[in-house]
This record gives C-alpha cells, sequence and structure tokens, in this order.
C-alpha cells in the first residue's frame, strides 16, 4: 500500500470518527421511516378532503417542493454565513464550500429527476387513482373526495415517481445542514442539529402520506440523499473548513 492510500485511509478513518453521530442519526432516521412506510398504514391515509390531517399533510409537503427548496438553501446559508463569520472571522473559505455546495445540490437534483427516474420509469399512486376516473381530464379538479390542495399536487406530478425527488433533496439538506449547524452553533444549543433530519423525515412521509409515492420511492430516495450527502462532506473537505487547525496540520503533512 502506496503512502497516498494510506494517508486516503487515514482521512476516511478522521471523516468517520468526527462525524460519527451524524452517521447514526442519519441512519436511524432512515430506518424509522423504513419501518413506518412499510409496516404503518400511512399510503393514501389522508388525502381527502373532510380529513383535518390533509392540509397539514400538504403543508410539510410542500417545504419540500424545489421552489421552497432553493429558498430554504438560500436562508439557511445566509445564516450560517454570519454564524461562521463571528466564530472565525474569515469567510473565503466558507464562501466556496458554499457554493460546492449549491452547485452539488442541483446537479443531484437533475440527476434524479432526468436520469434516475427516466431510467427506471416507475408509476405514481396518485396516477394510478387518478385513471380509476377515466372519464375526468386532467384538468378537471372536481374529484369530490379529494384535498383540492393535493389533487393540484397530483395532478402538478407529471414526472416518474422512483425515487421521490423530495426524500432525496431533503435528506441531503439535512445532513448537510446538521453538520454545518454542529459545527457552527455553541454546545448549549446542539439539539438544533437534530431539527433537519426531522423536516426530511416528515416530507419523506408526507409524499405516502397524500399518495403520491409509494415506500420504496421515499425510503431508496432517503438512502441516496443520505449516500449522496456523506460523499460530498467528505470530497468537498468540509471537515477542514470548519477546523482550520485541521487544515493547517492537512497542508503540513503534504508538504
Amino acid at each position: 500500500m502506496n503512502e497516498n492510500s494510506c494517508h486516503q485511509i487515514l482521512l476516511l478513518k478522521k471523516f468517520f470518527r468526527y462525524n460519527r453521530d451524524l452517521i447514526i442519526i442519519s441512519l436511524c432516521s432512515v430506518t424509522a421511516l423504513c419501518f413506518i412506510t412499510m409496516f404503518a398504514p400511512v399510503s393514501f391515509s389522508s388525502f381527502r378532503e373532510p380529513d383535518l390531517f390533509s392540509d397539514m399533510w400538504y403543508f410539510i409537503t410542500i417545504t419540500g417542493n424545489y421552489a421552497m427548496l432553493i429558498v430554504i438553501l438560500c436562508l439557511f446559508l445566509i445564516f450560517s454565513c454570519f454564524l461562521y463569520f463571528k466564530k472565525f472571522g474569515k469567510m473565503k473559505g466558507y464562501i466556496i464550500f458554499n457554493l460546492i455546495f449549491a452547485t452539488s445540490f442541483t446537479l443531484l437534483g437533475l440527476s434524479n429527476e432526468f436520469v434516475l427516474k427516466e431510467i427506471f420509469k416507475g408509476i405514481r399512486p396518485s396516477q394510478i387513482y387518478l385513471q380509476q376516473f377515466s372519464e375526468i381530464h386532467e384538468t378537471d379538479t372536481n374529484l369530490p373526495d379529494v384535498n383540492k390542495s393535493i389533487l393540484n399536487e397530483w395532478l402538478n406530478a407529471r414526472s416518474y415517481s422512483f425515487p421521490s425527488g423530495h426524500a432525496v433533496a431533503s435528506f441531503y439538506l439535512a445532513i448537510t445542514f446538521a453538520f454545518i449547524l454542529k459545527k457552527l452553533i455553541s454546545s448549549g444549543f446542539s439539539f438544533i442539529m437534530y431539527l433537519p433530519f426531522i423536516w426530511a423525515f416528515l416530507v419523506s412521509i408526507s409524499r405516502v402520506v397524500i399518495g403520491i409515492h409509494n415506500n420504496f420511492d421515499v425510503i431508496i430516495g432517503a438512502f441516496i440523499g443520505v449516500f449522496a450527502s456523506f460523499i460530498f462532506l467528505y470530497y468537498s473537505n468540509a471537515t477542514s473548513v470548519f477546523n482550520p487547525s485541521v487544515a493547517t496540520l492537512e497542508a503540513i503533512h503534504k508538504s
């Protein structure tokens, strides 16, 4: 084994050691998502008009729409830039990190939408439901038993189903947000790093609850988001961005 390979293994071990808690939380979140979507009666459980929870699940699901995700991402990055400057007194390295983060998020979304979905061509449960009422055209929103907002979401969801873009994007952002918060907030507020996971979990569940995805769509989507996020954090050298002393030691080692 050459020196470069040994160095890469050492860096990988350090990465897993520094992010052990994030890895555990991610695995627990995806495991909980698997159990609930596979064994609990959540599929199509809240989409009807009289259902008091339909509007709640609709609100949760639209926070995972791409337009809302861009708003959430921008607001978070602005907030985190303030925290980073307050802690380290500089911005250059973190701005570059944010640009890479935003670019990787965009590329992941496009890859999922135009590559993976086109390969697997999964049909959405909501599309199957609508096909049962073939006498009603797509532009008709007069299905009396369906919440109007959710029906509009069904009609606007024209792409294929597998894997869930909402699950991919929300878990990708959740892990990266949690990583950043862990590095920037004080230990007294460490509980905040768990909030992105709760949000991603609820967004993924909501896609099954309102009938736009089945359980495997969101489970695989969550796994993709988790895997892609840790790949990004490792190869973007994120640990060094938030630990200047680590970056200095690595620079000395390379020289």
